[in-house]
């Protein structure tokens, strides 16, 4: 009896978490963005989920390193 106590105490009670992850999921890999990779749409997923919100975000950092690494191609106008 304990056994059957102890496992019904690790059952979830709803299924929100998971609705709230396939909520995700489905805002993530729209129509747009049906070619996403597994690896990119977990990422994408993990920062949706596990991630600040968006307000809190300071995104300096993040775009500093984009501009400053990979082919200059992605910029062709511009005059360094």
């Amino acid at each position: 009896m304990k056994v059957i106590v102890e496992i019904t105490q690790e059952l979830p009670m709803s299924s929100s978490c998971c609705e709230r992850g396939f909520s995700s999921m489905k805002r993530m890999k729209s129509d747009w963005r049906s070619c996403l990779s597994n690896e990119m749409l977990s990422f994408l997923l993990h920062i949706s989920v596990h991630g600040p919100p968006a307000q809190q975000f300071n995104a300096e950092k993040a775009v500093t390193k984009w501009w400053s690494s990979g082919c200059k191609t992605r910029r062709p106008q511009f005059q360094d």
